[in-house]
């Protein structure tokens, strides 16, 4: 009975955590995701129920946590955002759980008899909770924020759990035929903060991606004020190529006509020496963040004397967006050069 029990209070809290955590975060594709973040739960009630019945209370909160982090491993995004909304999940269950047992007190309910249906309970309106985050925040973009930043948030739902518990311990010894609806409305309001805190969580994220591509569009008005200026430039450079293949042929034809093949020869060879195109860059392929990027290193490898061969076969327009396309591609660029000068400097140092 008491396996049974185990495995569908397992099987709750592991649809509540894979919903939470789809609020937040795309789950990784792999297959029987729900069976493994239910096992990994009866593992922890197992635990809970039999092993940790006497640890004290902040050893089970790390380890609640660890259990949920384990869990988010299973969702696409940053270790340290995970980590904050697993402890933000446990703050949040913590609350649950003293906000039923606060009513049970409220009703004369014993909670020792009714540890299950509690239990129950508290996992109802964990799910409730989850599916009111999920109208608000569901398919909201996370960034990886910094470390102080994920700290602070670390430090709200700690903060609370802390709280809530010593309000609960203090007011069950000091009244247990009845709590005051001044205990439940002070821990609804600090439910209502850790709210707040995904709120805040998600708002700094999105002004980081709002910073984000700013300074991605700043690159690309740059690059592209550089394309079309080294368009104009090239555009320039043959028509004044042009200008001049044009009276080199014109003097052609005078020798030929006047049999002057000495000097013929001689002009076809200068002919035959002449760049007409180098005026114009070595990639030009239709798709501007390609060449605009492809030429501006071009030009630096020139400047430092690294060999700078491409071959390019690149459609107009590309299936994603040219602010990525100009990460990777800036990022490949600079690797590639600074590997070649790093091996260079190397090696002149050994000389």
């Amino acid at each position: 009975m008491k396996i049974i029990e185990a495995l569908l209070m397992s099987g709750v809290s592991a649809v509540v955590v894979i919903e939470y955590f789809k609020t937040f975060f795309e789950k990784k594709g792999i297959k029987k995701t729900g069976c493994f973040i239910w096992v990994l739960c009866f593992f922890w009630k197992i635990i809970e129920d039999y092993v940790m019945t006497d640890f004290p209370l902040w050893s089970r909160m790390i380890l609640s946590i660890s259990f949920v982090a384990i869990a988010g491993g299973f969702f696409i995004g940053s270790c340290l955002g995970k980590i904050v909304f697993s402890i933000l999940h446990v703050a949040v269950a913590v609350l649950t759980e003293s906000l039923v047992a606060c009513f049970f007190i409220l009703f004369n309910v014993s909670i020792e008899s009714n540890i299950l249906a509690g239990t129950i309970a508290s996992k109802i309106l964990l799910l409730i909770i989850v599916k009111i985050l999920q109208c608000f925040f569901c398919n909201r973009a996370i960034r990886e924020l910094s470390w102080k930043t994920n700290l602070v948030f670390m430090f709200l739902p700690v903060g609370s759990m802390f709280l809530v518990h010593h309000i609960f311990i203090t007011e069950y010894k000091l009244n247990q035929q009845g709590f005051s609806l001044t205990v439940i409305l002070c821990m609804l309001i600090v439910l209502a903060i850790n709210v707040v805190v995904f709120h805040l969580y998600l708002r700094l994220s999105e002004n980081l991606e709002l910073k984000y591509k700013n300074s991605m569009y700043e690159k690309e008005l740059a690059l592209m004020d550089t394309y079309m200026k080294e368009k104009e430039d090239a555009m320039i450079e043959f028509r004044r190529k042009r200008h001049d293949l044009k009276h080199q042929m014109t003097e052609v034809l005078s020798l030929l006509q006047n049999k002057q093949y000495e000097k013929l020869e001689q002009c076809i060879k200068e002919l035959a020496n002449l760049k007409s195109l180098e005026g114009l860059k070595i990639a030009n392929t239709e798709n501007s963040i390609v060449d605009a990027f492809i030429n501006y290193k071009y030009e630096m490898a020139k400047k430092n004397g690294i060999e700078f061969r491409v071959k390019l076969d690149i459609p107009t327009r590309l299936p994603f967006e040219n602010g990525d396309l100009g990460i990777i591609l800036g990022n490949a660029l600079d690797n590639a050069l600074e590997a070649n000068l790093r091996s260079r400097w190397k090696n002149l140092m050994l000389i």
